[in-house]
């Protein structure tokens, strides 16, 4: 184990995790793990510690290892605060210096750890590491923290350095850990990776990912897959920059559900709306058997986060194929609405024998925000197709109809003699309201 010669850690690592101490200003750089274990800083049942800091010269510089960069993990592994360090990159973080796995792994039933911070200097920057940046995972790993972090990006947030792997994975039944917020401060920038954010794994639930920045990936914005449930991704802007004005595409889809149940794509309440726009693929893509009770609502698709410039998705706004059933597109509460508009093909796509009983309402299809101007969709505004049978387009109760107007194509189209028992009812088409 080499450490500069700025590095104190006295009794390292036999009594890591028996004792509190602060890490700061060092260099952490292990080419070959002669200390018996592959990882430079590893914080294995320890409790409050810091690593980092917010002061000018107290981050670290956690780069160029074999292995992964910082693992926090096991029982009893609470309560750290890793600040204002560089993993993955040279000090000052403007340049790569990946390490070879995971810039951060928290695992084995780590709980209420934080990453970064909402104050000035506390974000770290995690970028360039040969597998993901920061990786949460199994069960009872919980209650963590990934907040003001540049994940794939230089310290600036600007010039691309990205993880070759997801920014940020959630697994192995990961729950209740918290990706961004709403506080100042608290968005990560999780740009320029392998893709953007992976929720998989059944039992992985209750994971909030919010306020984020989460676009120029190489794949998709946001996957949640494998039986992942009940998780929120509120409040991002997907494919678009932070003020939601302009696209930094990723090059996938905005957000994919596969054989994932039970989880919320935005929300009712102002704020926790995303915008999923300029993607490469799809907006939104509910996808596979397993894909089910989903909800997507109050966000802006194929728009500015204004809802009143076109930035499409290069494919449909939602799609829902492939065996999903049971998933809710809008909704009758106030808010629950999606601006689904502007898109290259259709708003909405459901398709493929048993992609049944889901349902869209309350949403504006063709129009921006106000529901009186045409924003189209290029296709059309909702295709119901190949066997796709048994799904409601609206609804008769009070907020249920879809305004579904100024499109390039065919408001509606039901098309296929094996699309069956679908419901085309309490709609505006064609008409504003």
């Amino acid at each position: 184990m080499h450490h500069s010669p700025k590095t104190a850690l006295t009794g390292w690592p036999a009594t890591m995790g028996r004792r509190r101490f602060r890490v700061n200003g060092a260099t952490l750089v292990s080419r070959v793990p002669e200390c018996g274990w592959p990882f430079p800083l590893p914080l294995f049942g320890a409790t409050a510690n810091t690593i980092g800091g917010t002061t000018t010269g107290a981050g670290n510089t956690i780069a160029d290892n074999n292995s992964g960069g910082l693992d926090i993990g096991f029982s009893g592994a609470s309560g750290n605060l890793v600040e204002g360090n560089f993993i993955g990159t040279n000090a000052g973080g403007a340049t790569g210096l990946g390490n070879a796995l995971v810039g951060v792994t928290i695992f084995g039933g780590a709980t209420a750890n934080t990453i970064g911070g909402t104050t000035t200097g506390a974000a770290n920057t995690i970028a360039s590491n040969g597998a993901g940046g920061v990786d949460i995972e199994n069960s009872g790993t919980s209650g963590n923290v990934i907040e003001g972090d540049f994940v794939g990006t230089d310290a600036s947030g600007d010039t691309g350095l990205g993880n070759s792997g997801d920014g940020v994975q959630i697994l192995g039944g990961a729950s209740d850990n918290t990706i961004g917020g709403t506080t100042t401060g608290a968005a990560n920038m999780i740009a320029f990776n392998g893709a953007g954010v992976g929720i998989t794994d059944s039992g992985t639930s209750g994971n909030l990912v919010q306020g984020n920045v989460i676009s120029g990936n190489q794949g998709d914005g946001v996957d949640i897959t494998g039986g992942a449930s009940t998780n929120v991704i509120a409040g991002n802007q997907i494919g678009v920059n932070s003020a939601g004005n302009a696209t930094v595409a990723n090059g996938g889809s905005g957000i994919v559900i596969s054989g994932a149940s039970d989880n919320t794509i935005g929300g009712a309440t102002s704020g926790e709306g995303n915008v999923i726009s300029a993607n490469a693929n799809y907006g939104v893509w509910i996808t596979g058997t397993g894909s089910t009770g989903n909800a997507v609502e109050g966000n802006e698709n194929g728009t500015d986060a204004s809802g009143t410039v076109a930035l499409g998705n290069d494919y449909d706004g939602v799609a829902i194929d492939s065996g999903a059933t049971d998933n809710t597109i809008g909704g009758t509460s106030t808010g629950a609405g999606n601006v689904i508009s502007g898109n290259n093909q259709y708003g909405v796509f459901i398709g493929d024998t048993g992609t049944s009983q889901n349902v869209v309402a309350g949403n504006l299809i063709g129009t921006d925000v106000s529901g009186t101007v045409a924003l189209a969709n290029g296709y059309g505004g909702v295709l119901v197709y190949d066997g796709a049978s048994t799904n409601i387009i609206g609804g008769t109760v009070a907020g249920a109809g879809n305004v579904i107007s100024g499109n390039g194509g065919i408001g509606v189209n039901i098309y296929g003699s094996t699309s069956s028992d679908d419901q085309v009812v309490g709609n505006l088409i064609g008409t504003n309201p």
